[in-house]
């Protein structure tokens, strides 16, 4: 499903019109799955951090700092209430606060990236 993920994100960053609507779309349909599967639990396996949250990482934090970078936002605790939970309960994690780099520094460099993709593609 994260695969699925990064491939529909990857529409919303570089693709134009019906192709980053689709994106769109997609991205929304795969964080539903996500905020579906938490149902009640504060990770995905229960009440500790596990294999599943690890993969789930990228939701948590590059994400997040993608959608900042291009200035959309589609993953809101409106729409994803659980998932915006476990996002945070991920995010303060200790072990995740040791290993991972924060938005702070994910932003930029996203912002970077994009803007220089989009200046190739007008080249």
């Amino acid at each position: 499903m994260c695969h699925q993920l990064m491939g529909a994100m990857y529409k919303v960053c570089y693709g134009k019109g019906e192709e980053k609507e689709k994106g769109c779309d997609e991205t929304l349909e795969v964080l539903k799955y996500f905020d579906n599967e938490l149902q009640n639990k504060k990770f995905f396996g229960g009440d500790n951090l596990g294999f599943i949250d690890i993969v789930a990482s990228y939701i948590a934090l590059w994400f997040g700092a993608i959608q900042e970078a291009i200035g959309m936002e589609l993953l809101t605790e409106q729409k994803f209430p659980k998932l915006s939970k476990w996002i945070d309960e991920f995010l303060s994690s200790r072990i995740v606060k040791e290993n991972l780099p924060t938005r702070e520094v994910l932003v930029p460099l996203y912002k970077a990236q994009f803007a220089a993709a989009t200046q190739k593609v007008s080249s």
